[in-house]
């Protein structure tokens, strides 16, 4: 199998968790071909109501690695 990617991105943050398994599993295949996994999370530090009056807001990404890469 061809490698593309130097570096992959794994956001854990939200869905179900099923689908933050799915990730976690994901990531962990795609170490094991060589390539550097970043896991992050996306936060919105806003309350619950400006969230809702303006939902489409960039998030603030936190490295979850434990090198803070």
């Amino acid at each position: 199998m061809a490698v593309c990617s130097k570096e992959v991105i794994a956001n854990l943050t939200g869905g179900t968790t099923a689908l933050q398994w799915a990730v976690e599993e994901a990531a962990r295949r795609v170490e094991r071909l060589g390539v550097r996994v970043r896991r992050v999370a996306v936060v919105d530090r806003r309350s619950r109501a400006q969230q809702s009056e303006e939902p489409y807001v960039i998030g603030e990404l936190l490295p979850l690695d434990r090198n803070g890469a």
